[in-house]
């Protein structure tokens, strides 16, 4: 733990030092599971209270290893392995790494002791619950769900089986969910309200799938995403938009981390400007798609064949000028599901003109007609 806090620390002087930007980035994360928990001596549901700067020891101020730290206090919603100290580290504060947890928040929290105190890092599973103002992940239901299987993990509290219309509220009064169950499964219209009273999401479910047209916005009430069920399967056209007010992803540590507050890569952008467009059939494969820079050109157009495992993509430069084509075949193993192999790679200059190409299997063509 001592030498994952240095690495970041130098990592962190030799970015200020050369004056570039760049963002924590977290991958190849193992999937949480009982094995997972175990790595992990304190694992809790929490309520951050206080929240400070780490305060070196006297003999160490000038010691750079306590720049990235903060100490915080919390309340305990619930505990699922040791019991928490009273006070808590975080680190990565005030870094590309910082997680943003901040007072007034709820997180569940993964954490092991560094120099004698219990530490949150940035690449481990912590994640915020619900934030200041009440919000929390209602689009996906994420963190209900993991806190559901920590709680059937350490046998902490069995879930409530819901019935009927159940709604709940932020805690300015203002409606959060309403939602119909039917024996613990959303069963019925389900809708979610930003804390501004803006409708964030209106689906609509059978027996705990979602069924028919599911729709999202943004907290400005622009139509976020749209797309078609059947019986959980998503079916005909589903299309995303960018919002006016963004993140650049390559720039955030991670999907499930909305350091938006924090995280100074914010940029604002004018317009409401489709993301993508993506077609499947009756069976949930996706036939076509297409993607878009901001400015509305196209960035990646795909057409698929499922019954061949065959895709042929065209990624297209910001200038509207092609930059490669790619035709790959779905490749299937018995032990561990499938992957793509690409069977031919085409790729062009900055100025469209050809530049070369790659080629992977010489039967495309029987490939492609089925006969292989």
């Amino acid at each position: 733990m001592k030498s994952a806090l240095w690495s970041r620390v130098v990592l962190s002087l030799l970015l200020l030092h050369s004056g570039s930007v760049f963002a924590c980035h977290c991958s190849n994360y193992d999937p949480l599971n009982e094995i997972t928990y175990k790595k992990y001596k304190y694992i809790a549901f929490v309520k951050v209270k206080a929240f400070a700067p780490f305060t070196a020891p006297a003999d160490n101020r000038k010691d750079h290893q306590y720049s990235s730290l903060a100490m915080f206090t919390v309340d305990v919603l619930e505990n699922y392995k040791t019991p928490l100290p009273d006070t808590l580290l975080m680190d990565g504060y005030k870094t590309s790494c910082d997680i943003g947890l901040r007072p007034g928040q709820e997180w569940v929290i993964f954490m092991n002791d560094l120099q004698d105190y219990a530490t949150v890092f940035s690449c481990n599973y912590s994640f915020r619950y619900r934030d200041q103002d009440g919000k929390r992940d209602l689009a996906d239901n994420s963190g209900d769900a993991a806190i559901n299987r920590l709680r059937k993990a350490f046998n902490v509290k069995s879930d409530i089986v819901r019935n009927g219309r159940v709604e709940s509220f932020y805690p300015t009064g203002q409606k959060e969910t309403s939602a119909y169950y039917k024996l613990g499964q959303f069963d019925g219209e389900r809708l979610y309200w930003y804390p501004n009273g803006q409708l964030w999401g209106r689906e609509t479910y059978v027996n705990g799938l979602k069924d028919g047209v599911a729709e999202k916005w943004f907290a400005d009430g622009h139509v976020a995403h749209k797309e078609k069920y059947s019986r959980g399967i998503l079916v005909d056209t589903s299309q995303s938009w960018y919002e006016s007010k963004t993140y650049l992803p390559t720039l955030r540590m991670l999907s499930d981390m909305y350091q938006q507050s924090l995280d100074s890569t914010q940029r604002l952008y004018g317009g409401h400007q489709l993301l993508n467009t993506t077609l499947y059939d009756q069976h949930g494969h996706q036939l076509y798609a297409k993607s878009y820079y901001r400015t509305g050109r196209i960035m990646v157009e795909s057409v698929s064949l499922p019954d061949k495992g065959i895709d042929y993509v065209t990624r297209f430069r910001e200038n509207g000028l092609i930059q490669m084509t790619n035709l790959s075949e779905r490749v299937e193993f018995q032990l561990h599901g499938s992957t793509r192999q690409t069977l031919l790679e085409i790729d062009y200059n900055e100025d469209g003109t050809y530049a070369g190409y790659a080629g992977y299997c010489m039967d495309i063509d029987e490939i492609i007609e089925g006969r292989k």
